[in-house]
């Protein structure tokens, strides 16, 4: 089982933190723009564990942060193209795209306003999966395990020309007031469905994201999560994110290091 991390907000401290990981991994890396992102790949290259690292786009948190038919289509368009052409001058390999509604709080008004481009921004996401596909870029999705999948396909948040899914299920937003055995069953039963289908699996939190005061959990969580993956037959795990581990972390990946 590969066990690999996001990292939303890097910098050389947060990044500087692979190299205590004790084992090979690929990081996926939100970045604002290609240059952010190839100064990150940089900065990777002395951190010889990290094999991998991909382009995680994000757009401006006015215009909903994270890739969906309901944002600014000129920031859409924006991006879409600077990807081909980073591509095409051998920059670009793989990219992964975290398909969600708008970040804003006022949602339900982000969605009235932008409603009347939904159409046109969710033809112009499938043309740009489809571009890609045939220019060779590898397209992953992070898609959330817990919305019906009927619902996703309607809001433009679930596409089929894209190479691998990542579904996203962080138990730590949940296990602060369910059971814990309830709450191992919900998990067990979403990495069960990975497994089956090939999916990579998303877990944590082990450190906040963008809201900055979303539940995180505890290493013990952490290693019970891991051994449920394992025993499941789920292929990779992503933890987010790497800017959260520490001492005890790291202790955990070390149980993992040689299995």
């Amino acid at each position: 089982m590969e066990i690999n991390f996001f990292e939303e907000y890097p910098s050389e401290k947060s990044l500087a933190l692979a190299t205590q990981i004790p084992f090979p991994t690929k990081l996926y890396i939100r970045s604002a723009n290609i240059e952010h992102f190839l100064q990150a790949s940089e900065f990777l290259k002395k951190c010889t564990n990290v094999h991998t690292a991909i382009f995680w786009p994000a757009l401006s948190k006015k215009s909903g942060y994270w890739i969906s038919p309901f944002a600014d289509t000129t920031e859409l368009s924006s991006l879409f193209d600077s990807i081909l052409n980073a591509h095409r001058s051998q920059k670009i390999f793989e990219v992964m795209f975290d398909l969600e509604y708008p970040l804003n709080k006022l949602i339900l008004f982000q969605i009235v306003r932008n409603f009347k481009c939904f159409s046109t921004n969710k033809k112009l996401i499938e043309s740009f999966f489809e571009k890609a596909s045939k220019s060779g870029i590898k397209i992953i999705a992070i898609e959330k395990s817990h919305i019906p999948l009927s619902l996703l396909v309607f809001s433009g948040l679930m596409y089929k020309k894209y190479n691998h899914r990542i579904s996203m299920y962080y138990s730590s937003f949940f296990r602060f007031f369910l059971p814990e055995k309830l709450a191992d069953r919900l998990i067990r039963k979403k990495m069960k469905r990975a497994a089956k289908s090939g999916e990579s699996f998303a877990i944590g939190l082990i450190a906040p994201g963008v809201y900055k005061h979303e539940s995180t959990y505890s290493p013990k969580i952490l290693e019970k999560e891991l051994r449920f993956a394992k025993e499941l037959g789920v292929r990779e795990i992503i933890i987010y994110r790497l800017g959260g581990m520490n001492d005890q972390y790291f202790s955990v990946l070390n149980k993992f290091a040689s299995k």
